[in-house]
């Protein structure tokens, strides 16, 4: 807002940006492996070859549909447990998305470029640590140092508790301290992409058949939270 382009700047790039990708995607995709431009020989082969694979297991199967167990799902306690995992989640991010930008003018007295990048700092640490996290849940698990119910575990617990001790440390800091609280801040947002891993995909390990199902009630309901609060 404070660039020469003003706050609508924002809107222009990125409906460029947009417009740019529908280009791009106009150009380079295509419907089926075999009608793509860049696909390689070989590329084609194991596509194809995986594809028959699949048909004929399929063809040779009786597929059968699965009645949703609505009574176990809505008895289950790690169902509800993830349902209030979730929607704590989705509650403690939204806060975060909805206040930072408060806090960084109204308490730590950023001028708005100041405050644009500052704010946007946490979440590009959070894009970083979501690739550590997920290198991390690769190698314990391919080297079997940690079982997946203890890396959910684990992963969930960092990206709950370190943000809730961050926000309660920055909570006690004022403007003279504003370094610290950006770092505080950085850590806590970027310590939260843990829940991805955590508890967003735990639907499958909870029941792999019914997954979209449960995805389903718990995104609603995490969704829901933010609006109500």
């Amino acid at each position: 807002a404070a660039s020469s382009i003003g706050w609508p700047g924002l809107f222009y790039v990125s409906g460029a940006l947009g417009l740019v990708w529908c280009l791009a995607w106009l150009l380079l995709a295509a419907n089926k492996p075999a009608e793509s431009k860049f696909i390689t020989k070989a590329e084609l082969d194991y596509i194809e070859g995986s594809q028959n694979i699949t048909k004929k297991v399929e063809s040779d199967e009786v597929v059968q549909k699965i009645p949703v167990p609505w009574h176990a799902i809505l008895t289950s306690l790690p169902f509800w447990a993830l349902v209030v995992a979730r929607s704590a989640h989705s509650w403690g991010f939204s806060t975060l998305q909805a206040e930072l930008p408060s806090y960084m003018k109204g308490v730590l007295n950023m001028d708005m470029k100041s405050n644009a990048f500052y704010s946007a700092l946490p979440y590009l640490a959070m894009w970083c640590m979501s690739y550590v996290y997920l290198i991390v849940s690769d190698v314990l698990l391919n080297r079997k140092m940690a079982s997946l119910t203890v890396i959910r575990k684990t992963f969930n617990t960092c990206a709950f508790w370190i943000p809730a001790t961050g926000l309660i440390c920055i909570g006690l800091l004022g403007e003279e301290q504003k370094n610290f609280a950006i770092v505080l801040m950085t850590i806590s947002v970027g310590s939260n992409a843990g829940a991805t891993i955590g508890s967003a995909l735990n639907t499958i390990d909870l029941s792999p058949n019914h997954a979209g199902i449960l995805m389903g009630i718990v995104n609603s309901a995490a969704n829901v939270i933010p609006i109500l609060t």
